[in-house]
């Protein structure tokens, strides 16, 4: 039966087999949002890519990759805090 008209947005949360199409999305907003929560890299860091809950960033210069290292767990939190949801676990540097 017609059950009427559905926002894709309602169709994306709530279709089980489109899990791996919201995680890609989500992994994208990340990738997409990190200049906008970190604005004072933009341009000294590339995010990548998001896998398996690991934010892979490129990061020429050594001393920069030591002071993100050093705050990583600050960063981890201020990402999942800007979505409101546990989305990176790790950050692996990239040079």
């Amino acid at each position: 039966m017609y059950d009427g008209l559905k926002s894709l947005k309602e169709i994306l949360s709530t279709n089980k087999d489109l899990k791996p199409v919201r995680r890609a999305i989500k992994q994208a907003e990340v990738i997409e949002s990190f200049f906008e929560i970190f604005p004072n890299l933009s341009k000294m860091v590339e995010p990548l890519k998001v896998e398996k809950a690991t934010l892979h960033l490129f990061v020429e210069n050594a001393s920069l990759r030591n002071e993100i290292k050093f705050h990583e767990t600050e960063m981890i939190d201020k990402i999942n805090e800007f979505f409101k949801e546990k989305r990176i676990r790790y950050i692996k540097l990239i040079a």
